[in-house]
């Protein structure tokens, strides 16, 4: 019988998203995995630690600011070898297939729909990366990893709650749809489902410029936070 565990090597996989708390997912399902992350919190720190590192495979969330991952991935592309050809997966809470063939013809190799599980990562490094199969168990969520992605949740609620009131003073739908992004980001992976749901309608009605429909839902997206922030609070 082959011994395969041999066969297996370390691997460094970039790991880019805006939101902390999917960093942090990212980080511990990879590493559980026996390989190695480097994390960027958007598009222009990504470029730079793919010219500094040698990185086998990047993880790039769709939806940031400054430089989105669409056009993260066409600046990747445009790079000199072997930064150039690193096979990119998408990441993004958006199922519509109009983001899926946009992410692809952007460059992206393959796109993954949030909440993203350990073993969706795992098939992709089978897929992409050689030498890359191993077998772990599922690392999170656990009790203390939840309660620890909760608490990370939960210190950024209050100014993502200013935020929103200011957003809604200006009747701002842009920056209402950038808050909704982060919010929905970090409840997918908090067991938060109430949160989770307000923040998604915010960010359809922020979409498709429907400007009452926004404020309403914005409203809404406060009292969420609200209700969270106090179940958070005393458990």
């Amino acid at each position: 019988m082959t011994d395969n565990t041999a066969e297996q090597r370390e691997h460094t996989i970039l790991a880019v998203d805006d939101n902390e708390i999917s960093q942090k997912l990212l980080d511990v399902y990879i590493t559980s995995m026996g390989h190695k992350t480097v994390l960027a919190e958007g598009g222009p720190q990504a470029i730079e630690l793919l010219k500094s590192h040698d990185i086998d495979l990047i993880f790039l969330d769709l939806h940031m600011p400054v430089m989105d991952g669409f056009e993260t991935t066409k600046t990747i592309r445009k790079l000199g070898p072997p930064s150039n050809s690193v096979p990119i997966i998408g990441l993004s809470a958006d199922s519509n297939p109009d983001s899926l063939n946009k992410a692809l013809q952007a460059g992206m190799n393959q796109y993954l729909v949030k909440p993203i599980k350990q073993d969706d990562l795992q098939q992709i490094l089978d897929k992409w990366l050689q030498n890359s199969d191993a077998s772990n168990p599922e690392t999170l969520p656990d009790d203390a990893s939840l309660t620890q992605l909760q608490t990370m949740l939960l210190k950024e609620l209050p100014e993502h709650r200013a935020n929103l009131e200011n957003a809604l003073k200006l009747q701002n739908l842009d920056a209402a749809y950038n808050i909704a992004h982060k919010i929905a980001g970090g409840s997918t992976y908090c067991n938060l489902p109430e949160l989770e749901e307000a923040a998604k309608k915010l960010q359809i009605s922020a979409k498709n410029n429907s400007a009452q429909q926004t404020l309403d839902n914005m409203q809404l997206l406060i009292q969420a936070i609200d209700k969270t922030i106090t179940r958070l609070s005393h458990p």
